[in-house]
């Protein structure tokens, strides 16, 4: 006779915290070196790690001979290159050094380094004046950060194909095969606490608008694009480490829509929201639209 009890079912309460905004993703554009010109060159790198929590880095250059300009409360990111090395050797070298971090992806191509960090959120504006002709283009702000309490029910992910039923003359209406028109994902929430922070990244950032002190919705934002505007929206199970991301579930891109907002004297506030997955053209086609999994991987 055994002392151990085997799990019946796989059934779990998956109480989630959602998160909404964007990686930082910036180019950074390297110059050749000329006897040894780039040595002791550095620049800020900020990242928000698997905490949402800022971490502050430097990259430094040395090409052998380089003194390391240990900035307090910031970890160095040594890139060891040899004098006389072009952009783009230099760059290259930067992107395996960097890309050795958790915080990081990068890719190299002819002396401009894109790095993007893995996890969204605002970071600190990045320092470069002790990078010399170094330089850096931010091509997408980090913002956003945990959405706040949820009501009660949680969030729901909908999933909804479009198919072409095939039929012939012969068969009359049995279905022969189905064709694969479209595929749509949405996500449903309902926050608890839409305080003026949230009515501006939300909202104001999203298919509304901000007027000096104000947000609203108005006619400014007609015919744009919504990847104007959109972010990432992850979840991740409370009952799990945040370093364990395997059941989180994300859509890469998507804006908020809110659809209703209460105003009570009994009722706690509430806002529901709807957030439509757009394709991400950056992520795999097999998961374009939607992922359950590690969303820092890709």
């Amino acid at each position: 006779m055994g002392c151990t009890t085997t799990k019946k079912t796989e059934q779990v309460l998956e109480a989630m915290n959602w998160y909404f905004g964007a990686r930082e993703c910036r180019s950074i554009t390297f110059v050749d070196d000329t006897a040894g010109d780039q040595e002791d060159l550095y620049l800020d790198l900020n990242a928000i790690d698997e905490n949402y929590e800022e971490k502050q880095f430097y990259v430094w250059l040395d090409a052998g001979t380089g003194t390391d300009p240990m900035i307090a409360g910031k970890t160095g990111i040594q890139v060891v290159y040899t004098s006389g090395d072009s952009a783009s050797a230099i760059s290259a070298l930067a992107q395996i050094a960097i890309s050795a971090l958790p915080e990081f992806e990068g890719t190299a191509t002819a002396g401009v380094l894109e790095v993007e960090n893995k996890f969204l959120g605002e970071i600190t504006l990045e320092d470069y004046s002790n990078a010399g002709t170094i330089s850096s283009v931010v091509n997408q702000a980090g913002f956003g950060g945990l959405l706040g309490a949820i009501a009660q029910g949680g969030g729901t992910v909908n999933t909804s194909q479009e198919l072409e039923d095939i039929k012939s003359d012969s068969t009359g209406e049995i279905i022969l095969d189905q064709i694969i028109k479209g595929s749509s994902v949405n996500i449903d929430l309902t926050l608890l606490e839409m305080n003026t922070e949230r009515w501006e990244s939300l909202i104001g950032e999203g298919y509304g608008a901000k007027e000096g002190s104000s947000v609203g919705y108005g006619t400014s934002k007609l015919y744009k694009s919504s990847f104007d505007f959109a972010g990432m929206l992850s979840g991740h199970p409370v009952r799990l480490p945040l370093s364990d991301r395997s059941a989180d579930v994300t859509l890469w891109k998507t804006a908020p829509n809110m659809n209703s907002i209460s105003y009570s004297g009994s009722e706690v506030q509430s806002a529901e929201f709807s957030f439509v997955g757009l394709k991400d053209a950056t992520k795999p086609t097999t998961i374009d639209l939607f992922a359950r999994g590690d969303h820092s991987l890709l």
